[in-house]
């Protein structure tokens, strides 16, 4: 990646983004937490050296830029779909009932 002294606005937009989302994620921000998204983001423009007005402008004058922030802030504060424990898949064998490897995993019917 190229130092932050070398990045374009738009290269430094997207980096905002990313470690907004982040932070929202590590922090299992809610929804409804306004302020803690607005403090997330303000951190990451001082770590990636872009005034939030500068931030806001780039993003009110691009759509693309604009639809990944609300999109990648969504899914930071949402969480997982998955039901399994930890947010990981769950690996349960075919028969729905944990450790039964009795039945075939090939040729199954309907």
């Amino acid at each position: 990646m190229a130092t932050m002294a070398n990045m374009s606005v738009r290269e430094r937009v997207i980096e905002v983004v990313k470690r907004t989302a982040e932070a929202l994620q590590a922090s299992r921000t809610h929804a409804d937490d306004t302020q803690a998204a607005a403090d997330a983001l303000r951190a990451a423009c001082d770590s990636v050296g872009i005034s939030p007005q500068d931030f806001d402008g780039a993003i009110a004058s691009d759509t693309d830029l604009q639809m990944l922030k609300e999109t990648a802030i969504r899914e930071a504060v949402a969480g997982s779909t998955d039901p399994g424990p930890h947010g990981a898949v769950s690996r349960e064998s075919m028969s729905g009932k944990p450790g039964d490897l009795t039945k075939s995993r090939t040729n199954q019917t309907p």
